[in-house]
């Protein structure tokens, strides 16, 4: 039996699903009413278009991560190097069961230059990603141009394993990644 989700919470959830599975293109209105027991003309009592509702679930996506992840680099609770395994260890919790990728990623491969609505959140969520390695690099005392370029690999080597998780179906590019982003840049050097 279908559960009707009629508030924006559970719309928006049913939309990330749909979202990251099927990619922005794909998933219509009719789809999202459909996965929340909806006629779609409901859904437009919540979202004037599917693209502010996309914006609304990549809001969501950025605000968990705002919430979750990137606050692990400031506590000073930490060491460094504990940061760097506590943020390899959410994120590895947060992707590891999901075959279908990172959808920031893939808004941004699919649909970032039709719809430039998507652009400044998802610029702002990756830029953010970015920001909360090099703080922890930066605390491991490396230069601000090295923690800058060491952030930068980082956030492109885990949006890369996603994209081989995808392709392949296989979590372990996403696992070695993880692993090797939890140790400190000097530590991954010398284990190639």
């Amino acid at each position: 039996m279908l559960v009707q989700k009629t508030n924006e919470d559970g719309i928006l959830t049913e939309a990330l699903l749909l979202l990251r599975s099927q990619g922005y293109q794909r998933t219509t209105m009719s789809d999202v009413g459909k996965a929340c027991g909806l006629l779609k003309g409901s859904l437009y009592h919540y979202f004037s278009s599917k693209e502010e509702m996309a914006q609304a679930v990549l809001g969501q996506v950025d605000r968990h991560f705002q919430d979750s992840v990137f606050p692990i680099a400031k506590d000073k609770g930490l060491t460094p190097s504990q940061r760097l395994s506590a943020l390899a260890d959410i994120t590895l919790d947060y992707f590891i069961d999901r075959n279908d990728g990172c959808l920031m990623g893939n808004i941004a491969l699919e649909a970032i230059n039709t719809t430039p609505a998507f652009r400044p959140i998802i610029k702002r969520y990756f830029g953010d990603w970015m920001n909360t390695y090099e703080d922890v690099y930066l605390d491991l005392g490396l230069s601000k141009h090295d923690a800058k370029c060491k952030a930068q690999e980082a956030v492109a080597r885990i949006q890369g394993a996603l994209m081989m998780v995808r392709i392949f179906e296989d979590s372990d590019y996403f696992r070695r990644c993880m692993n090797e982003l939890s140790l400190p840049p000097y530590v991954q050097n010398t284990t190639g």
